[in-house]
């Protein structure tokens, strides 16, 4: 019987020690889950800041672009209305040089 009983015991023993060494397995498992969920969340928040950042340039530089084309724009119109001020200036001068050679030779023509 005391044979029996320490085999008993022995038996007993090594069921109680894998219970606690798959015990032990599942807890480095659960911190080395909780290790990498904590990771995983500050890589999350840091992104999500990342993406908020470039977000708001973008919206900055969207509106700015958006004054830079309404400017050129402008410019442009400024730029046309000038041209054909000039144009206008230039054919009223050509204009007036056709009547002035006009009258100068009818002037210096003998009479």
């Amino acid at each position: 019987e005391d044979r029996a009983d320490k085999a008993a015991d022995e038996v007993e023993s090594e069921g109680t020690g894998r219970l606690a060494r798959g015990a032990s397995h599942r807890d480095e498992d659960a911190l080395t889950l909780l290790k990498y969920a904590k990771i995983d969340d500050a890589k999350i928040k840091e992104l999500t800041l990342k993406l908020e950042k470039l977000t708001e340039e973008r919206s900055r530089k969207k509106k700015h672009l958006e004054i830079e084309v309404t400017n050129t724009l402008t410019t442009q119109i400024e730029l046309d209305k000038t041209a054909e001020a000039f144009r206008q200036a230039h054919d009223e001068r050509m204009e007036v040089l056709e009547q002035w050679e006009q009258n100068y030779i009818a002037d210096a023509a003998p009479r």
